[in-house]
């Protein structure tokens, strides 16, 4: 119930919130008047508009696990895995605080924390991003009322780092035959690393000659088609198996038949990092990461001629404005092939004293 009080000729609801005293206009109207509105502000959907419900107390760390739970169902393994990792620098800050207490002078500690601490600020706006839809469930689940402001830091996206085919050759010539397979796949389809891991032979269809790609909702794919050298590489991979340390080839067994990258027991795999470290390493490759292979697979695309639009298909993208990094590509090679026209070089001609 709230109470009502009148200060000049204005009345006012006074509601009690988490054991605090909150007070609501309702203006310069008869008593009558004041008391029906009165009744109306306590309604539960007034309530809600009005900012009025009471909420729950509960602290960031005991809040992740069901926060977590709802990511893992909703969002991409992508996205979960990374609001897990995300966590975990939050928590050190902000683990032992009630989610309503968290607001804009804190966040903007943590910001500055995490930049002391050498964290790029790209990272830090990951972070940010999970504790933004956090405490959205917040409100959600009736633990806090409003959102604090959170400002993301701005930056200046850098071109992505991509291999140069003289590069790509060399770091297959590094690798293990196991990962030359893995290599080879990448640079002609652009797979993700967990899409790669989770590549089954029932995604690949040899008869139309497309690799068929599921979200990990599993409620929407893209299609890949598949060139001669990724067709020949899967065809033999589809009969033998590539033991990964002794680097020998064996007929595959009916274990091994599910995914394509897997384990002796036909279990997939998860990672290839140590492998393709080692593999950077001897070809003398700096800032390359598994990564790198899907922006290869992207960056010869388009400067293959590839528009942005089919590259974005190809790569799953949501957004077109996630595939323009690779818009200075498309430039620089319209701008190379008009250059190549006959007539772009003009004669020197002398002045003439």
């Amino acid at each position: 119930m709230a109470g009502l009080t009148k200060k000049g000729n204005t009345y006012y609801a006074i509601f009690s919130i988490n054991g605090k005293s909150k007070w609501k206009r309702i203006g310069r109207v008869s008593y009558k008047d004041a008391i029906k509105a009165k009744h109306l502000m306590e309604s539960e959907a007034d309530k809600e508009n009005l900012g009025l419900l009471e909420t729950k107390s509960i602290v960031l760390h005991e809040f992740q696990n069901p926060y977590l739970k709802y990511s893992k169902a909703n969002k991409t393994l992508r996205t979960w895995e990374r609001d897990i990792t995300s966590l975990k620098a939050l928590n050190a800050v902000f683990g032992n605080m009630l989610l309503d207490s968290i607001n804009e002078p804190s966040i903007e500690r943590y910001k500055q924390k995490r930049l002391s601490d050498g964290v790029k600020p790209k990272t830090v706006n990951i972070e940010l991003y999970c504790l933004s839809n956090m405490l959205r469930r917040g409100i959600e689940w009736k633990y806090l009322q409003q959102l604090p402001k959170i400002k993301f830091f701005k930056y200046k996206h850098k071109p992505a780092r991509f291999l140069s085919e003289a590069e790509m050759q060399s770091l297959i010539d590094f690798s293990s035959p196991w990962l030359q397979a893995i290599l080879i796949v990448l640079r002609n389809t652009g797979l993700r690393k967990s899409e790669l891991c989770r590549l089954a032979w029932s995604d690949i269809d040899f008869e139309n000659n497309f690799i068929n790609i599921m979200n990990s909702k599993g409620n929407e794919y893209r299609s890949i088609p598949m060139n001669d050298e990724l067709r020949t590489k899967l065809l033999f991979l589809k009969d033998n198996y590539i033991i990964e340390r002794q680097g020998l080839f064996v007929k595959r067994n009916h274990e091994q038949m599910q995914y394509v990258f897997c384990h002796l027991d036909g279990s997939p795999i998860h990672t290839f990092r140590s492998s393709f470290e080692r593999a950077v390493k001897k070809a003398g490759l700096n800032n390359v990461t598994p990564h790198t292979l899907r922006h290869t697979f992207a960056s010869h695309l388009v400067m293959s001629g590839v528009d942005l639009t089919t590259v974005k298909e190809l790569l799953g993208h949501k957004s077109i404005i996630t595939t323009m990094i690779y818009c200075h590509l498309s430039d620089e090679h319209k701008a190379k092939a008009v250059r190549k026209l006959s007539w772009a070089k003009p004669e020197l001609k002398l002045a003439k004293d």
